[in-house]
């Protein structure tokens, strides 16, 4: 975690002394989106069956959308304890629903618990991908007058993680392999994702005031709930389904992971809490640090 924050900020910095041109972040945010974060995720498919059986791949699948469900549900009960401007409930509502799984999780499992795990990990992608741009952008968006505010099928089913996941998904249940050059050349590309993405959010947040993100203090229980609370809860509500100890961690960590890259940038597009969006997805960002490795103590998982 120390050296993924250390690469986090060495992107910080580099987009500080302006060794970055203006369109780096958005261009390398792309490179992740469609090329190496898909790579990653199908670089698993050989090493899918290292962990559990399909029985228990299909299980987590399951738990995955319920928990969403679980998170969709909470987040209209969160604002009612957490103070926000009525135009601002539906930023803190995706932010509540929603973590960093693809820029963040994804990587950062892969750093603890290798490709077996991360084929886990991206199955959190499946309901992640369907319900972000279905009931994320209807939060975010509804006291937005923009067209953009308009739900689109294609953008559900295109994007290239939710396919990578089915496909992953697809080739473990049927048991199929790829070719050893293929798994070489998908890991060699797949493996830009977790310096690419660290480098990218410590650029972000040249944008926002240290200040004032500290000292917004629901901030901290909103991370309280979503990055320690919650997962807790997960543990102890599902642990029991899953057998292996590793599969376990893995649903636990991924739960504990900060808030979304793209918060800020849906905020944006659809009239929510850009402030409010940008912080906390920079202070959970800085703090996934301590709380992570804090989950996996207290909790005793696999490590």
């Amino acid at each position: 975690m120390l050296i993924l924050l250390a690469t986090l900020f060495l992107g910080y910095w580099g987009q500080k002394v302006k060794l970055f041109t203006k369109s780096a972040q958005y261009d390398f945010s792309t490179m992740i989106t469609y090329i190496s974060s898909p790579a990653l995720i199908l670089s698993t498919i050989n090493s899918a069956g290292e962990l559990g059986t399909k029985d228990e791949a299909l299980t987590f699948l399951a738990i995955a959308f319920i928990i969403y469900f679980f998170y969709m549900a909470f987040s209209f009960i969160v604002p009612k304890f957490i103070p926000v401007a009525k135009e601002s409930e539906g930023t803190l509502q995706f932010l509540m629903t929603f973590q960093n799984n693809g820029f963040m999780g994804i990587p950062v499992i892969q750093a603890l618990y290798g490709a077996g795990a991360m084929f886990y990990a991206s199955l959190m992608n499946v309901p992640s991908n369907i319900l972000v741009y279905s009931f994320g952008v209807w939060v975010m968006s509804r006291y937005s007058q923009k067209e953009e505010g308009q739900l689109s099928l294609r953008k559900i089913f295109l994007s290239p993680g939710f396919l990578a996941s089915l496909i992953a998904l697809a080739f473990f249940i049927l048991d199929w392999k790829i070719p050893q050059a293929a798994e070489t050349f998908l890991s060699l590309v797949g493996n830009m994702t977790t310096p690419l993405a660290m480098i990218v959010i410590g650029m972000s947040m040249t944008e926002i005031k240290f200040r004032d993100c500290f000292n917004d203090w629901r901030i901290y229980l909103l991370m309280l709930i979503k990055m320690v609370l919650l997962p807790i809860i997960i543990y102890y509500l599902f642990g029991s389904f899953l057998s292996h100890p590793i599969i376990i961690s893995v649903l636990v960590v991924t739960a504990a992971m900060p808030g979304p890259s793209s918060a800020t940038a849906y905020a944006t597009i659809f009239d929510g809490d850009v402030t409010l969006a940008t912080r906390y997805v920079f202070v959970s960002t800085l703090f996934s640090v301590l709380i992570i490795p804090l989950i996996i103590s207290l909790l005793n998982l696999a490590g």
